[in-house]
């Protein structure tokens, strides 16, 4: 499927849901969809870089099983690893509850590679930066000699529970605040498809008296899933010969914080874009979203 066509796979932030795009990703596989890169931000950015470097789906989706249901040996990443209490008094304590650098030792001593240059499927970790007021990308040919493990945790980096990362002269934050989705990148870098993988499905029922983490995720995932359909619709409109495919599965009800979910997420994630794919095709082309 798309044959001869330069193929982007742009993945959302999410959390713990971010391991469905390990179900779209196998689902591209099995309809012999070739990705040329990924862009990613937050935990997508993760998912991606994983993805990029293990060159294995199931170890991916290792990295989100529970201890007893593991099949690997390497060092797992996890919640622990963003939630460290490590300098949590420190007196900086006034621009973010937990500082970053526990999680980017660990990516920075687990990743095979820390060097966007060794990646043999391009990466490209979205943030924003806060004294220009823009999105700013980190890989091939974007400042490529800044290490993978700084990037993602930049692109980690929610405001307020986070400490913005300083790279260089610069302090960073999450990237999906300033530009959602970074589809105009895609384009820039000579994407014809475009296979948004997008976590931020809602499920309101109930949502006024279900906890204040529940809210704020809620609120969180309103805020991006406005903004990406906008970018999605914007670059439809300015490009009309470029495909956008918006996959967008149903796991609104699943916590954002989920550990045990991964398979539910994944399957959903498979069953979500297999679909979108089976109607590309009896479509002639034209572009179904969910």
């Amino acid at each position: 499927m798309f044959e001869g066509k330069k193929v982007a796979f742009i993945a959302t932030g999410g959390g713990g849901k971010a391991i469905t795009h390990a179900g779209v990703l196998k689902a591209c596989n099995e309809m012999n969809i070739n990705i040329d890169f990924i862009i990613g931000a937050s935990a997508g950015a993760i998912a991606g870089v994983l993805y990029s470097q293990y060159k294995s789906l199931d170890m991916l989706i290792d990295n989100f099983r529970p201890p007893n249901e593991r099949k690997y040996t390497f060092k797992q990443f996890s919640w622990r690893t963003m939630f460290n209490f490590k300098n949590f008094f420190k007196s900086n304590i006034v621009n973010g509850l937990f500082d970053l650098g526990h999680a980017e030792e660990f990516f920075r001593n687990t990743l095979p590679t820390d060097d966007f240059s060794k990646l043999d499927l391009p990466v490209y970790i979205a943030t924003t930066n806060l004294e220009k007021n823009d999105g700013e990308l980190f890989g091939l040919g974007m400042n490529e000699d800044v290490p993978i493990s700084k990037a993602l945790v930049a692109s980690c980096c929610m405001p307020g529970l986070f400490r913005p990362v300083k790279i260089g002269d610069y302090y960073y934050v999450d990237g999906e605040i300033k530009r959602p989705l970074s589809i105009q990148t895609a384009v820039d870098l000579g994407a014809e498809i475009i296979i948004v993988s997008d976590t931020y499905s809602l499920c309101t029922e109930n949502a006024g008296t279900s906890g204040i983490v529940n809210i704020m995720s809620i609120i969180i995932n309103m805020l991006f899933e406005d903004k990406s359909i906008r970018a999605v619709n914007a670059i439809k409109a300015k490009y009309p010969d470029i495909k956008v495919v918006l996959i967008t599965p149903d796991i609104g009800e699943i916590s954002t914080f989920s550990t045990k979910s991964y398979n539910k997420l994944v399957k959903r994630g498979y069953d979500a874009a297999l679909d979108v794919f089976q109607n590309y095709g009896e479509n002639n082309g034209n572009v179904h979203t969910k």
